[in-house]
């Protein structure tokens, strides 16, 4: 009897989402790299194990969107596995964590000033205004031209 194979589960989990009328475009895509990982670091495993799901996913340790994503659909697909008796291993809930936040810096007036007072010295207005503004995250229409600034 012949056992499939990851990639060959994997395909017909997405074909079965897309009977049932989703889209799953990204879910397909994250689970396409699931696939590939495992190929190249494990090409014997068939379900998701413990060791290449966590190894897989420390691939998106800094992109936190990428990374909940490809948890959920791979949790997605270990329930599917499950469901048909196939062990599989499944992300317990809350084994991922949020970030902490970075907080933004922001400017005091007596700094936005300085900064001005320091583009003025160097620079034409018609020039480098629009990217000194930019560079403080500032709308060009925020600073009229008559502005104290420059």
């Amino acid at each position: 009897m012949h056992s499939e194979s990851l990639p060959e589960r994997i395909d017909r989990f997405v074909s079965y989402k897309r009977a049932n009328g989703y889209q799953y475009q990204t879910g397909a895509y994250y689970l396409k790299k699931y696939a590939g990982f495992v190929m190249e670091t494990a090409p014997e495993t068939t379900a998701p194990d413990k060791v290449s799901v966590e190894g897989f996913l420390e691939k998106f340790q800094d992109t936190p969107g990428s990374l909940y994503n490809a948890a959920a659909f791979l949790r997605e697909f270990s329930r599917y596995l499950a469901a048909r008796s196939i062990k599989a291993y499944l992300i317990p809930s809350g084994r991922l964590h949020l970030p902490t936040p970075v907080q933004p810096y922001f400017f005091t007036e007596q700094e936005i000033l300085a900064f001005f007072r320091e583009c003025r010295a160097y620079t034409k207005r018609d020039v480098h205004y629009p990217i000194s503004s930019r560079c403080l995250g500032m709308k060009i229409s925020r600073l009229p031209l008559g502005s104290t600034l420059l």
